[in-house]
């Protein structure tokens, strides 16, 4: 209403404007007095013109104090109001208190300090200061429940946000190009998953363990993504129209997500809650590229339904160089097919759970016309995010999947005029698992969180190998590992000080190993493995030294562990004239870093420097 009523008095206004500019057209060719009230009016008018533009675009002021959870003033915060594709920054005072001007009387107020969990509202125009009370931060969360707007936070960990600005504007078809843009980010092979065999997309963090097994995590909404049988990640599972944030965490990370955070976490972070929306995005390109990405929602009362699907499909382009290619060579493409439904439900003003169905399919080409794969999975996710007041937050997930991976290998004459199948792989494997997390504020300077988590993967990698097109023998390889972990943090605040302590302790269990050849002529090769368990302490030491102007020092110090893959500890396998044997009794990876970092920000908050 009082957008409205604004718009109606500068009508009015210009209708005398009109009127005085028709009185001063009439004693234009006069001269003498009349020539200088002429002019006295002009200037009138001028004024009163610019008086309407002032007017029209009235500044509302939003005001506050911002303190932590014993009422303490926190000074030098970052506060940033965005509306309309605008964004007006200022910082708090010695008093807490902080004053912005903006043109837009409704945006969102994001407001965040080293050593704080940020806070994000919606804000409309109001008269009354708004109170904000930030909350002390954990150096990392188990899962990342909100959007941190900060693409490089003050924290002891080197982090990085994508949020969609970027990623609508990256350009990328799929999100493993999109994560170029992160610092440390890369895949086992330079190849993308447009070109890339699925098993050579291992994902590493700051060049740790580049392999086709990744040396990283990766999530979506807190499940992992990578292979449960190999460690190698299908970066087209989720349409990428679907991603609200990503959030990436270099350096080990094991004391909170246990094993495959060797190097690191991706967090890809999709909607969820319940919401009415409709993102589309289609593209096309050469080599016969052509994308067709959308994810909706409808809310109906307090349940919400979301549909994303993705389909894209190229014929790629030839991997051998022109001077070495011969008729066996063909462009390496893929065609990928990717849909989910959600069903969720809000739990009034404390949170929302969900439950998710997604199922993938691909079919690509290696480089040949006999190197050949194709994929598909389905999976469940079942999630809650709910606040208890005085209880704390808690999040759980429950997960399921299957995936059938099949795959067709070839030798290449050295002139590469002919190809023969060598072998032919089917692979599946399937997963189970469950994360619970609780979070507190104890007192008004700490929190503390803790969680449990556990994972169950079962799978086996039969082959029929070949030689001149005859069969020589069946081989089957597999096993089954359980996992268990338990992970506790505390965060506390002296002063300027932070102080962040945590660890996790893992147990896992690889039973029902096997490996067995059986081949057409000649004795079979049965071999079964003795179970086998091993665990792993990871900890975690975190500090922040917050000082005036903007400037903070960091430093911790981490131990994080890789546990083999059940592709690692069974199955043999051959790239090319490299044969890697599989080693039953392989143990954990095992890391000790560190990192140290001064981050500052300058010239009224629009410039932020981080150095790990």
């Amino acid at each position: 209403m009082v957008v409205q009523g604004r718009n109606v008095q500068v009508l009015s206004l210009q209708v005398v404007v009109t009127q005085r500019k028709a009185s001063i057209n009439t004693v234009r060719n006069r001269t003498g007095p009349s020539v200088w009230c002429t002019r006295i009016r002009q200037i009138s008018v001028l004024y009163l013109c610019v008086f309407i533009s002032a007017h029209a675009q009235q500044q509302n002021k939003i005001s506050g104090v911002v303190s932590d959870s014993s009422g303490a003033a926190i000074q030098h915060a970052s506060v940033e109001f965005s509306a309309n594709g605008n964004t007006v920054r200022t910082a708090t005072d010695a008093t807490g208190s902080f004053t912005l001007l903006s043109t837009e009387a409704y945006g969102t107020l994001v407001v965040s300090s080293p050593g704080f969990s940020s806070v994000r509202l919606e804000v409309v125009q109001t008269s009354e200061p708004l109170r904000i009370r930030l909350e002390p931060a954990s150096v990392i969360e188990r899962i990342v429940i909100t959007s941190n707007d900060e693409r490089i936070p003050s924290t002891p960990t080197s982090q990085f946000a994508l949020g969609q600005r970027e990623i609508e504007s990256s350009g990328a078809l799929t999100i493993d190009d999109v994560l170029r843009q992160v610092p440390g980010f890369s895949l086992f092979r330079r190849s993308g998953s447009l070109s890339a065999n699925p098993t050579s997309q291992g994902v590493s963090l700051r060049g740790v363990g580049a392999n086709g097994a990744s040396r990283a995590l990766v999530l979506v909404d807190g499940v992992p993504l990578n292979s449960p049988f190999g460690g190698w990640v299908y970066w087209n599972r989720l349409p990428r129209v679907s991603v609200a944030n990503i959030q990436v965490y270099n350096g080990g990370a094991s004391d909170l997500y246990g094993s495959g955070a060797l190097g690191g976490v991706i967090n890809i972070a999709s909607r969820t809650a319940p919401a009415t929306f409709l993102d589309f995005e289609a593209s096309a390109g050469n080599k016969a590229t052509a994308t067709t990405s959308f994810s909706g929602g409808k809310v109906f009362g307090d349940w919400g339904v979301l549909i994303s699907a993705q389909a894209l499909r190229t014929d790629g382009y030839v991997l051998v160089p022109e001077d070495q290619r011969g008729p066996v060579d063909t462009p390496a493409g893929t065609e990928d097919l990717v849909g989910s439904i959600t069903l969720s439900r809000t739990l009034g003003q404390a949170g929302h759970g969900f439950v998710r169905l997604s199922t993938f399919g691909e079919s690509r080409q290696n480089g040949t016309r006999i190197q050949v794969n194709d994929t598909r999975i389905w999976s469940i996710d079942l999630g809650t995010d709910w606040n208890h007041g005085s209880a704390g937050d808690f999040l759980i997930r429950l997960y399921g999947s299957g995936e059938n991976f099949n795959q067709n290998f070839s030798a290449v004459a050295a002139d590469r005029n002919s190809e023969a199948l060598t072998n032919r792989q089917r692979n599946p494997s399937q997963q189970a698992g469950f994360v619970f997390q609780w979070r507190r504020a104890i007192g008004s300077h700490h929190s503390i969180s803790a969680g449990v988590e556990g994972r169950d993967v079962r799978g086996h990698s039969a082959e029929t190998t070949f030689n001149n097109s005859r069969v020589t023998a069946s081989v089957d390889a597999g096993g089954r590992q359980r996992s268990f972990g338990l992970f506790a943090s505390d965060s506390i605040r002296i002063g300027n000080w932070f102080f962040s302590v945590g660890a996790r302790f893992d147990r896992w269990v690889n039973s029902r190993g096997f490996s067995n050849r059986i081949p057409v002529t000649g004795a079979p090769s049965l071999n079964s493995f003795e179970d086998r368990s091993e665990t792993a302490l990871s900890p975690r030491l975190s500090v922040i030294r917050r000082f005036d102007h903007g400037l903070s020092l960091s430093a911790s110090v981490y131990k994080a562990f890789r546990a083999p893959t059940l592709n690692e500890l069974y199955r043999n396998f051959r790239v090319g004239n490299v044969v890697t044997n599989a080693n039953a009794a392989l143990r954990a990876e095992r890391l000790t870093g560190g990192d140290a970092g001064i981050a500052m920000q300058t010239l009224r908050d629009r410039l932020f420097l981080r150095s790990n």
